[in-house]
């Protein structure tokens, strides 16, 4: 089918990152997205993923690189200068650092409660388009995962025919894709965007990703790792892994089958003890509520469930 990508550097390329933690679902949108581009709309790049521990709410990103399939690949490696930033936190994306190698009219999508006014002061984006969406709140009313909404973002930022994408969640997700896609479809009613001029007192240089050819041993891109130590699962004030708050337990309704246990990502964050649930462990449990979604409803309801309110509301 006939396809042009909306962005492209002077190599033909179109740069896209993606910032989140382990366990959100950043690395299977990211694939989703390239092996469309590759299998459906003639499109050729790299894929470069940095995987965050799932356990302790680890920092990932991935890194996406399009092309038309006639374009001549020059280097490899995760872009550092996107032209679309994707962020599934933005505590998370500031620590990583994403928002300060953007281009001039580069696009950021991120999920926030926050105006787009108020994220481009954040970031200090120097200029461009920032779309802004509660994906929290879509989580919250669908049961899906944080990946489904920030899909929609990608998709629609890259002129993806959404009947393509809808078509890949099904096939990817048969057994929950009536949750999945309407997760995915929620954001369309729910998000905000808005495209900025120039702001002098929030240019800065841009680093750019310049590559001398052929690529050897001796100037291969660099590496890098992780600050994993920043997001353990131990106390520490910018710990990613305490983004909201934990599931609400009823003692009185559980019937501790122990399903709780066997699905959460977190070991310590469901306290069981002597065959009973005995309640969870704030200060391992990440959120991402995968207790809530495997405990059986009994005539009474729920053991586990997600919080009816946020975590700046229980303050």
């Amino acid at each position: 089918m006939d396809y042009s990508l909306p962005y492209q550097d002077e190599y033909g390329f179109c740069k896209i990152l993606m910032s989140a933690i382990g366990g959100d679902g950043a690395n299977t949108v990211g694939k989703m997205i390239f092996e469309l581009g590759v299998n459906e709309f003639n499109l050729d790049g790299g894929y470069d993923a940095k995987y965050g521990s799932e356990k302790t709410g680890t920092p990932t990103s991935v890194s996406i690189r399009l092309c038309p399939d006639d374009v001549e690949v020059r280097t490899s490696g995760p872009t550092q200068s996107p032209h679309i930033l994707v962020g599934f936190y933005l505590s998370v994306l500031k620590k990583q650092g994403f928002h300060k190698n953007l281009p001039e009219g580069a696009t950021v999508a991120i999920n926030t409660k926050l105006s787009p006014e108020e994220i481009r002061d954040e970031i200090e984006l120097y200029s461009g388009k920032i779309i802004t969406l509660d994906a929290g709140k879509i989580v919250d009313e669908t049961g899906s995962r944080l990946n489904m909404p920030m899909l929609w973002l990608l998709a629609r930022e890259l002129d993806y025919p959404f009947d393509a994408v809808e078509n890949a969640v099904a096939k990817k997700w048969p057994s929950v894709k009536e949750t999945n896609l309407a997760a995915f479809n929620r954001a369309e009613e729910l998000y905000e965007e808005q495209t900025f001029e120039p702001k002098e007192e929030y240019k800065n240089i841009q680093s750019k990703e310049e590559q001398p050819s052929p690529i050897g041993y001796e100037n291969m891109p660099y590496g890098g790792s992780l600050p994993s130590r920043y997001f353990l699962t131990q106390p520490h004030p910018e710990r990613t892994h305490a983004l909201g708050i934990e599931p609400q337990f009823d003692p009185e309704i559980c019937i501790h089958c122990g399903n709780c246990v066997l699905n959460c990502p977190d070991p310590g964050a469901i306290v069981f003890e002597d065959g009973a649930m005995k309640g969870i462990n704030a200060d391992i449990c990440k959120r991402c509520m995968r207790c809530t979604l495997v405990c059986p409803e009994t005539k009474k309801g729920k053991a586990l469930v997600r919080p009816s309110k946020t975590k700046e509301e229980a303050k």
